[in-house]
């Protein structure tokens, strides 16, 4: 019945709720995962920076950007790691994500395939700039190799100088644009 469907769809609604909730930071990142990206899974995630959704965050220009993620390594020597398997479709297929540093932080970003890495950069903000909004930075890595096959994905949040450490996803999909884009 539509009240039975209702009474679900505001069950799991308030399910995530309180999971968002929930006092492990793993939990809430796996939610936030789950709703949002689809697919992907975290590993774990300490509980500085409080892990888990965001509904907004300031961005470099006094807007704002919805939806995000935040995670954060669970000790100083191990990263935290979203990762996903999926077949590579035909195309230009590329994993797509925009990520950001905590503001006055950083951290090494890693994106592996199928334990190949294929992006290893430091995110943060320049020397002696000082700022309390989160800059976003995109990126468009090529799965193009992998075309046809099943591979792991991994975006690796790893600790470098142990100084706010986390990091703020959104927008985490694999594209796979035509040779005619």
């Amino acid at each position: 019945s539509k009240e039975e469907m209702a009474a679900q769809r505001h069950g799991v609604f308030i399910e995530t709720l309180e999971k968002l909730k929930d006092p492990d930071p793993t939990v809430r990142v796996q939610t936030a995962l789950d709703a949002l990206f689809p697919g992907w899974t975290t590993s774990k995630n300490g509980p500085d920076l409080n892990p888990g959704f965001r509904d907004t965050v300031e961005v470099g220009c006094g807007g704002a950007v919805e939806k995000c993620i935040v995670t954060h390594p669970p000790a100083k020597e191990r990263a935290v790691v979203l990762s996903r398997t999926l077949r590579v479709p035909e195309g230009r297929p590329t994993v797509h994500f925009e990520v950001a540093n905590f503001p006055c932080g950083d951290f090494g970003l890693e994106v592996f395939v199928d334990d190949v890495r294929l992006l290893k950069t430091d995110v943060g903000n320049p020397p002696g700039y000082k700022t309390w909004r989160y800059n976003f930075r995109a990126f468009d890595v090529s799965l193009a190799p992998w075309i046809g096959k099943t591979v792991e994905v991994k975006l690796v949040n790893r600790p470098t100088g142990w100084n706010s450490e986390g990091a703020v996803w959104r927008d985490i999909c694999v594209r796979a644009n035509s040779a005619n884009d």
